[in-house]
């Protein structure tokens, strides 16, 4: 076929998925001919969703009714979408009163992802980043009572580790306190593997050998080696209805519960800040099929995260990537600013 019955065929196919993510509604011949303007003819319009059906674009659910998108339609769609839409002022006013700038970042990225499910109504996913690869910027300890403190671990440009901590016999909060300071000179600045490594040689003989402190250099050493990736997810229960019965929504909630492959789909299909989109086969879990996720990743300091939303293959992919291309920009932005703060304040400590 020449380029312009393909590009006709494209226009098409362009207007059928683009009708059945609004309606959800089959699309037949004699609707596209009253309700789209494609500046075809019924007779046209037949011949060329026929097409397409035999190119495994299109298909039927039942003999009678129109056609609906197959995965590989929705992929031709999505790879010629032009530049995402401005967003609506109110998405724009909700997710930027959703980054409060004192929240810590657990806490903050929960609230994102309730956030992009509420605005998708389908499931919100915020990918906290790993603290590994991240530098040590605090470490620190609070009173929790006579006998415990709560000792926290900063790595930039925020993200918390804490952990309780009981003192050992013999040794007061005063003591303990200037051994976390001691620490702290050792570590900040310094990568959590590479604190953990420096952390487990002061358990080896030598002149900081003991057992006074050998309880927080044992906790502190298992705090600093939890550096894994955080997942936080939101509004399962709109995807739920949308799956099939049985067996697929049991596989379906088995793949979310798995932070590994969350973390591993979202991050193995984004692109900076610009968001992008993986189809159900293409995650490469089976119970992912009619499904898609689109995702965007967002700069922590050295560190980088994502920001996703998973649902059914039919999406309003325009305004969804919109969504998380303002979001992970604006929080790449705000964890700048607070990096920013934060290296401000350490160089006039050290002053």
């Amino acid at each position: 076929m020449n380029s312009s019955g393909d590009d006709r065929l494209m226009r098409l196919l362009d207007a059928v998925v683009s009708s059945y993510i609004r309606s959800g509604v089959p699309v037949g011949s004699r609707y596209i001919w009253r309700n789209l303007d494609i500046g075809l003819k019924p007779a046209s319009i037949r011949n060329l969703l026929a097409q397409l059906e035999d190119r495994g674009l299109l298909r039927k659910p039942h003999v009678s009714a129109g056609r609906v998108p197959t995965e590989r339609a929705y992929r031709l769609y999505l790879d010629r979408l032009g530049r995402t839409p401005a967003l609506r002022k109110r998405d724009i006013q909700a997710i930027r009163e959703a980054m409060a700038p004192a929240l810590p970042v657990n806490h903050l990225l929960e609230r994102l992802s309730r956030l992009l499910g509420g605005l998708s109504n389908q499931i919100g996913v915020a990918v906290v980043p790993r603290s590994g690869d991240g530098l040590i910027t605090r470490l620190e300890t609070l009173s929790a009572a006579p006998d415990r403190l709560i000792v926290r671990v900063t790595v930039e440009p925020g993200a918390q580790r804490t952990m309780a901590l009981i003192l050992d016999s013999g040794v007061t909060l005063k003591e303990m306190g200037r051994e976390i300071t001691r620490v702290a000179g050792m570590i900040i600045g310094k990568r959590p593997e590479e604190a953990a490594r420096i952390v487990r040689g002061l358990r080896l003989p030598g002149e900081h050998s003991g057992v006074r402190f050998d309880g927080l250099w044992t906790a502190l050493e298992g705090l600093l080696c939890d550096v894994g990736y955080g997942v936080h997810l939101s509004g399962i229960g709109n995807v739920v209805p949308e799956l099939p019965a049985g067996g697929e929504v049991k596989s379906f909630l088995d793949v979310l519960e798995s932070k590994d492959a969350v973390v591993d789909m979202l991050l193995s299909c984004s692109a900076g800040f610009k968001s992008t989109v993986i189809l159900g086969s293409e995650t490469g879990y089976r119970s992912m099929r009619g499904c898609s996720i689109i995702s965007s990743t967002y700069d922590m300091g050295t560190m980088r995260g994502a920001l996703g939303i998973i649902g059914p293959i039919r999406m309003p992919y325009p305004r969804l990537m919109a969504v998380l291309e303002f979001t992970s920009g604006a929080l790449s932005s705000l964890f700048a600013a607070r990096g920013g703060k934060q290296d401000g304040a350490t160089q006039k400590k050290r002053q």
